[in-house]
């Protein structure tokens, strides 16, 4: 798997998404509620989405196991 910046990343103006250590992960060309500022929250949340889908992976196997 590549690396990736850690995070937690947020949102400032709608339209940037940054990581911890402010840097740039995305610009996003969008106004307020449209359906590309949400794609800019769905981007800012990637590394919590990463970091459960890793815990649901691991919960599967660990489930897998105990059925074998």
């Amino acid at each position: 798997m590549s690396k990736h910046t850690p995070g937690p990343w947020h949102i400032e103006k709608t339209i940037c998404v940054y990581a911890q250590n402010e840097k740039l992960i995305a610009m996003v060309d969008a106004s307020a509620n449209s359906e590309r500022a949400y794609n800019a929250y769905l981007i800012a949340a990637a590394p919590e989405l990463l970091e459960a889908l890793n815990a649901m992976l691991d919960n599967c196997y660990d489930i897998e196991r105990d059925d074998a």
